[in-house]
């Protein structure tokens, strides 16, 4: 079972620098809760000059409130794309037996059904698939099979794709591998893929240039196949991944920048490989900008053909927020 409770989710408040939750902190949101403050406050929300001028400022209670908020849009992601997945549930994802729901809402505290809904934690309950993480294969898994089980993962990211998904979130630990069921099948192991918090669907309007670009921006084969390749390069051992470039020509069409990207197979090829190092965390020394001492976090790089340069935005991982880096951007220029 996966319960999204923002309380307890520890990768999204480091992500937003925010404290564990403590009872002081509930208590707060319960006050926003009550006085119906939490209404207008998530409406904002939505604005993002609203957050970028006003999240330092916000009190515990606006910092739960925010968590509570995003912890809700990624069940409704994650459920939404198992629904739209529901011709290759248990082959290359998890079943999604059913949704739940975990009542939290105080005891003693008059509410009407609608304050009450924001105490409501839900949840999934999903196919338990006995394995291990795709990052481990190099100690779980026997050589001969680690491009076997590469090529699984990147074929089911190219799945999600032609069903209209597009995941945020694609990366080697996302990828359970097990032993497989059928003594009769050629391959020893199965991959599946989980967790769609960070997944959308593509809109009914949406044109093939904006679909395709954002597809390109993402890179998610790159992200597991690129990045497996380098992480077991590592120990010696040398696997295929070509990039398929699937979406390219549907982002060539309207934009003058991304038909750069088609003039010179090299560069593309380094910006597409730049990305995913960026997102495996690969790189400790980027033009002498970081250090194994002083951990970054580089998050949603893109390639700019047209510049020849790939962007990320960074961020100082810290145990204290307070000593958190502020977001900023960094450039990497082609040589």
């Amino acid at each position: 079972m996966k319960l999204y409770d923002w309380r307890f989710a520890s990768q999204l408040r480091n992500d937003h620098r925010i404290e564990p939750w403590a009872e002081e902190f509930g208590e707060q949101y319960i006050k926003m809760v009550v006085s119906d403050e939490i209404d207008g406050f998530i409406e904002r929300l939505g604005d993002q000059t609203f957050r970028d001028e006003t999240e330092k400022d916000w009190d515990d209670g606006q910092n739960e409130a925010s968590l509570a908020h995003e912890a809700r849009i990624m069940y409704r992601s994650e459920t939404s794309v198992y629904e739209r997945l529901s011709d290759i549930q248990g082959k290359l994802i998890p079943r999604l037996i059913s949704a739940v729901q975990l009542d939290t809402a105080p005891e003693g505290i008059d509410m009407d059904e609608r304050q009450r809904e924001n105490f409501q934690i839900r949840g999934v309950l999903l196919e338990y698939i006995h394995g291990f993480s795709l990052s481990d294969i190099a100690s779980r898994a026997p050589p001969d099979s680690w491009q076997d089980i590469v090529d699984q993962a990147v074929h089911i990211v190219h799945a999600l794709g032609d069903h209209g998904v597009l995941d945020r979130d694609v990366r080697p630990d996302n990828f359970i591998v097990r032993h497989s069921d059928h003594e009769q099948q050629a391959t020893k192991f199965q991959v599946f893929m989980i967790d769609f918090g960070q997944s959308r669907i593509r809109g009914e309007d949406e044109t093939d240039f904006d679909w395709g670009r954002d597809k390109c921006q993402q890179d998610e084969e790159g992200a597991v196949g690129l990045a497996m390749q380098h992480r077991l390069k590592k120990v010696g051992a040398e696997i295929s991944y070509v990039p398929s470039y699937r979406y390219l020509e549907l982002a060539e069409g309207e934009n003058e920048g991304w038909a750069g990207m088609a003039a010179s197979s090299n560069k593309r090829d380094w910006g597409v490989e730049k990305c995913a190092q960026i997102k495996t965390h690969s790189l400790y020394l980027i033009d002498g900008l970081s250090s194994p001492n002083l951990p970054i976090a580089y998050l949603d790089p893109y390639w700019q053909p047209k510049k020849r340069r790939v962007v990320a935005r960074l961020w100082r991982h810290s145990a204290d927020p307070k000593r958190a880096w502020p977001k900023s951007s960094l450039a990497i220029k082609q040589p």
